[in-house]
């Protein structure tokens, strides 16, 4: 993607969390290893993400109620907003998404239209991601580095007011590459998750931070 699509759509950006998250990071220890309760997610479930926030306009980053089946998906940040925190309720038994730090190329973004062009594109970006940082409930996680996941091949179709502030299309091919944390269901309660990273080119880091309550039944 260009390097102007690239800093209106870093996060972890989902991060989510969204990615597709600025500055409050601690630096991941490369010598540790994920806990038990943090996977690295599969490639599908991060191009969901994608899809989920393409076909949803609106502050969709605001929301929580935004996922696939268990999973729910939270976000980063995008564009010059770097720092993010908060808030939302979530069911007992969700797993959540959230992006460390990930970029998407795309045919509609970058004019590349095979799944070579594009996954040269994404791993690009990826490659130069630093600074990871995943913290649960005040204890940070290792290993973020066996957390990266490129994408197979996949289309999304973009709606007008979507969050990206990408033009309205049908669909389009894309692939992503970045680093993501499936994190398996916390108990009911009180949690917080702040997650981001860095992308030294652009001098851009993302830092994002929940403030969960995970409550029993529907939320």
């Amino acid at each position: 993607m260009s390097r102007r699509c690239l800093t209106a759509m870093l996060r972890v950006l989902a991060g989510v969390v969204v990615a597709t998250g600025v500055l409050l990071f601690i630096p991941a220890a490369a010598s540790a290893q994920p806990p038990p309760n943090v996977h690295r997610p599969q490639a599908d479930l991060t191009a969901s993400w994608w899809q989920t926030y393409f076909a949803t306009p609106g502050d969709s980053f605001s929301r929580c109620d935004l996922g696939k089946g268990q999973v729910v998906f939270l976000a980063g940040t995008t564009g010059d907003t770097n720092t993010a925190t908060r808030s939302c309720t979530i069911k007992t038994g969700s797993s959540i998404l959230v992006p460390l730090i990930n970029v998407e190329c795309s045919e509609l973004e970058d004019k590349l239209d095979t799944f070579a062009k594009l996954s040269e594109c994404a791993s690009n970006f990826a490659d130069d991601f630093t600074d990871l940082s995943l913290v649960i409930d005040g204890r940070q996680v290792g290993g973020l580095t066996d957390l990266r996941v490129q994408t197979n091949l996949f289309t999304f179709e973009s709606v007008e007011g979507n969050i990206f502030g990408r033009p309205a299309i049908s669909s389009t091919i894309s692939v992503s590459d970045g680093y993501w944390a499936l994190i398996r269901p916390l108990p009911p309660g009180e949690h917080t998750i702040s997650f981001g990273g860095s992308y030294a080119p652009l001098n851009f880091t993302t830092q994002t931070t929940y403030n969960l309550t995970v409550q029993p039944g529907r939320v």
